[in-house]
């Protein structure tokens, strides 16, 4: 687990079912089957049959955008990647 919180000694969690896709995460917990921890994105429009509550630790995810080159990237790509660089300079570093 990354989360800082889930690494205290002898802490282990009791994982009896696992799920890779967001959403099927969110119905399992809808059912009853347990909790998760996802990001604000996902769980942004699910507000009907599941509780959120905010995590005291905030924790970070860095992405990453690779292309094979930049010779041959379309237009579009180019502008995407402007884009991206803009917005992540504009960012507040926590």
């Amino acid at each position: 687990m990354r989360n800082s919180s889930f690494r205290s000694p002898g802490y282990k969690p009791n994982i009896k079912f696992s799920a890779g896709d967001d959403y099927a995460i969110i119905a399992m917990v809808e059912k009853g089957l347990g909790i998760s921890i996802l990001p604000e994105l996902v769980t942004r429009f699910q507000h009907e049959h599941v509780a959120m509550l905010e995590v005291e630790e905030r924790s970070l995810r860095s992405l990453g955008i690779a292309v094979n080159s930049m010779k041959y990237a379309s237009p579009a790509t180019r502008r995407f990647l402007q884009h991206v660089q803009s917005w992540s300079s504009s960012q507040e570093v926590i």
